[in-house]
């Protein structure tokens, strides 16, 4: 009995020690969630230099100065506690002998502020206000109650925590990634990097990844991303990241998604004027701003992202400092330098096209086809919706969003869960299925011109829709920009009757469209919406496919600012099916005083879509849409292809651009063009072009063609004679270069060294312009700026770089009035001009 008895008491023992040895794993010693005290001579260091100098003045201020805002509601009391937070806990560890001051903050301010949101959130509802609000607060909390651990009073500490534990434990099991991020911290904070802590980490990790497609698209929308990843507002859903990597688990700022997720956000989430795309619950109005948290430390996940951000908030100076913990900590180095975003596809959420200049006055498209392993709640029905902005406004945009469930029932069920409410497809007047796309399938970004194809996966029922969007440039002192779609619906069932196909296009405007052209084009002369620029824009919807029915349709457009915020009119076309397929070819034409529409005008040909595009000055553009396989002739030109295009300068074909295409013969002067033996897409601009296809042979035709370079590389040539060349390509996308025998090339160019350099547009400008410059083949080039005293003031270009159509924007903000030169030199020709800044 004796032994049993100290058996049982040598269980017991081992027991406890491992119950005690279970709970020292855990086992923390405050600070150490974001910063350790070891650090603190270097941050202190560190706070000597601009900005961070800035920042630790900044939080001192405000720890003594600031005042909770207590019977304010919840919203404005708990950023004011996070607010005050960071800079208190940052104004402790810079300026330790005021220690007292900041601590007695935390008593007399934070204390009852804590209180205060505990006690709202009580009382309160499920709403979000009741849970993200007080979230947002509780994680600046656990922040600096981490870091002044060791010096204020434990009751004080206990109470606080306990209203930050409270807060973090009710969080209702909505808005996950502030629920996962809140949770994960108080784990954290009490147990160190524990299994619970672990999970709520990975919860987290899954929960941002699932909702963001495997190339960086958020789901939810554009406005969205801006709230859970950049805003400082609700700082838990985006900086949980920053201190999971702090505590060793590099899971985040190596993460291609989240690196393409951030060069999304702030290089292709809003417009070239810096406003939201409308995709998703996003208003037409949100913009990336503010120098918050984020932006700041985004080069830790992308140098490229960062540079986007500084494009669109501009540099970082003593306007943006905030005296917060985070700020601190997070920015490492200043911004880097700016840099425009230019025309990017993401394949499995989108494709944004766009000028080179990427001014604020750019043309810009936008093709939404999102593929995200998780339904993303605040997603539409908006497979391969389009979204258009020129001259400074939303031209094209879709249903946007008033906030949660507004303004009505009714209103909310058009604007979230209807298909027709944005500029998409719908297959016998039904709502889509999914709003899960295909994604893109093909692309192609040039100088000239932008195109994408995207696919519906499962969006129609029984049949297949391929929306191919194109961007025509503006073209230097010849043209300007506009857009066309060519949209293919095919069915692989046999459909009984004739199956209506439909199109929705959302003008911002709530006006009546003027008809003109027996009913083909549709203008609305000045758009709606928040002015954003100077001009009164218009915009033309031009349709060389003629629907079998038109309809002008209202419709509810939703916005956060009352002056988006409208029934729309918009356009609802129907073509009903022949042979279980249907296409149709529509034009979007963006106009305003400076930049007039061209001419439009409809071709009649039997089974193709066809229109002519007057730009004057002997510019013309053909474009063709048809799902004929057959040779189609249209005057000069012979070709075979579902789309083809070409440009007329002084009736010489100047470059062209076919899909799913054999041949293109230009018969007028010297025969030119190609043929292959399997479909492939294809632009060529003189004797620079660009080839994507399937293993293929192709013959191109011109006379004295001497080599061909295929991706820098010369081709071997199949078969020749004086009037072609036969190569075989591999599958893929190939650039091409066609190399004459000394015979004169595009231009009037007699070397393939050779290069053009064109008249900057504008001219005079002020204070941006392009220059553009083509180079026939590889090369260093260098671009300079003179003044008239023939002094170099600005270097634009010097590397090598390919053959093909280039173009530089050229900022004179920090340059007096006057002329100047630029001059291009490669290392066998140099070239100048003159250029004139007027002010």
């Amino acid at each position: 009995m004796v032994n049993g008895k100290k058996s049982y008491t040598l269980i017991c023992i081992f027991l406890i020690l491992i119950v005690f040895r279970s709970n020292s794993v855990y086992a923390v010693n405050h600070p150490y969630i974001i910063v350790t005290e070891a650090e603190y001579p270097q941050l202190i260091e560190k706070s000597q230099e601009w900005p961070w100098s800035e920042m630790k003045e900044s939080a001192k201020s405000k720890t003594l100065t600031m005042n909770v805002r207590m019977y304010a509601d919840i919203n404005q009391i708990t950023c004011d506690v996070h607010d005050l937070a960071g800079a208190a806990a940052l104004a402790f560890i810079l300026d330790p002998g005021n220690k007292t001051a900041y601590l007695n903050v935390i008593e007399q301010k934070l204390k009852p502020a804590m209180a205060r949101i505990r006690i709202k959130k009580e009382n309160g509802s499920d709403d979000h206000g009741y849970n993200v609000g007080p979230a947002h607060a509780a994680f600046a909390m656990y922040l600096l109650l981490d870091i002044v651990y060791n010096d204020v009073d434990t009751a004080l500490r206990q109470t606080i925590e306990n209203d930050c534990d409270y807060i973090a434990l009710n969080h209702k099991n909505s808005w996950k990634a502030s629920k996962y991020a809140i949770e994960g911290l108080s784990e954290l904070y009490h147990n160190g990097c524990s299994e619970i802590f672990i999970t709520k980490k990975n919860d987290y990790k899954n929960y941002v990844l699932d909702n963001t497609t495997a190339d960086g698209i958020y789901g939810a929308g554009p406005g969205y991303a801006e709230s859970r990843f950049n805003m400082d507002n609700r700082m838990q859903k985006k900086i949980f990241m920053d201190i999971c990597e702090y505590q060793g688990y590099h899971e985040f700022y190596s993460n291609p998604r989240l690196q393409n997720l951030y060069e999304w956000h702030y290089g292709y989430s809003v417009t070239p004027f810096n406003r939201s795309y409308t995709f998703g619950d996003s208003p037409p109005t949100k913009q990336i701003n503010d120098w918050s948290v984020a932006a700041l430390r985004v080069n830790r996940f992308s140098r490229l992202a960062q540079s986007y951000a500084v494009w669109y908030i501009g540099e970082f100076d003593d306007s943006a400092i905030k005296g917060h913990l985070m700020q601190f900590l997070l920015c490492d180095s200043l911004p880097v330098t700016k840099q425009k975003p230019t025309s990017r596809i993401f394949n499995n959420g989108g494709a944004w096209l766009t000028e080179d200049n990427h001014a604020k006055d750019a043309l810009a498209g936008a093709l939404w086809n999102i593929e995200t392993s998780q339904l993303p709640s605040h997603a539409h029905f908006e497979v391969n919706a389009i979204h258009i902005a020129a001259y400074g406004q939303h031209v094209l945009r879709n249903s946007g969003y008033d906030g949660w469930g507004e303004p009505a029932a009714e209103t909310w069920e058009w604007l979230h869960n209807t298909a027709e409410s944005s500029n998409t497809l719908m297959l016998s007047h039904k709502n889509h299925q999914s709003k899960y796309g295909g994604g893109i399938t093909e692309g192609l970004l040039d100088a000239d011109m932008d195109y994408v194809n995207g696919s519906s996966d499962k969006a129609l029922v029984l049949a297949d829709h391929a929306r191919n969007f194109h961007f025509i440039k503006p073209s230097i002192e010849q043209s300007n920009g506009y857009f066309f779609v060519v949209d293919e619906v095919y069915s692989g069932f046999i459909w009984k009757d004739d199956v209506p196909v439909s199109t929705a296009w959302h003008p911002n405007s709530g006006s009546e469209p003027t008809i003109t052209q027996d009913s083909t084009v549709f203008t609305w002369p000045s758009l709606g919406g928040c002015c954003y620029g100077e001009n009164q824009v218009g915009l033309s919807i031009c349709l060389a496919t003629k629907p079998d029915e038109i309809n002008i349709r209202k419709g509810y457009l939703g916005s956060y600012d009352a002056c988006s915020r409208f029934n729309g009119k918009y356009l609802y076309n129907t073509y009903y099916s022949q042979d279980n397929q249907v296409s149709a070819l529509t034009f979007f034409i963006p106009f305003d005083q400076v930049n007039p529409a061209p001419g439009f005008h409809c071709i009649s040909l039997e089974s193709v879509d066809a229109a002519k595009i007057d730009h004057g000055n002997n510019c013309v553009d053909y474009v063709f849409a048809t799902l004929d396989t057959g040779m189609i002739e249209y005057d000069h030109i012979q070709f075979q292809g579902k789309t083809c295009f070409w440009r007329e300068t002084n009736k010489e074909v100047d470059w062209y651009f076919l899909r799913e295409s054999t041949s293109f013969h230009n018969n007028r002067s010297d025969h030119k063009g190609f043929e292959t033996q399997y479909p492939v897409t294809i632009k060529f601009h003189g004797n620079i072009g660009t080839v994507i296809s399937d293993a293929t042979e192709i013959k191109f035709f011109d006379k004295n063609i001497e080599s061909v370079l295929i991706d820098q590389s010369e081709a071997t040539i199949n078969d020749r004679n004086d009037s072609f060349v036969s190569i075989s390509l591999d599958s893929g996308k190939h650039d091409i270069a066609l190399l004459y025998n000394n015979m004169v090339v595009k231009g009037q160019v007699n070397l393939i060294n050779d290069f053009q350099l064109f008249q900057n547009y504008p001219n005079p400008f002020n204070p941006t312009t392009s220059i553009c410059y083509s180079l026939y083949v590889q090369g260093h080039v260098e671009l300079k700026v003179f003044n008239v005293l023939g002094e170099e003031v600005a270097s634009l270009v010097n590397q090598i770089q390919n053959a093909g159509e280039h173009r530089v924007l050229f900022d004179a903000s920090n340059f007096t009035n006057g002329v100047y030169f630029y001059q291009l030199k490669t290392s066998d020709q140099t070239c100048s001009r003159k250029l004139l800044i007027v002010k």
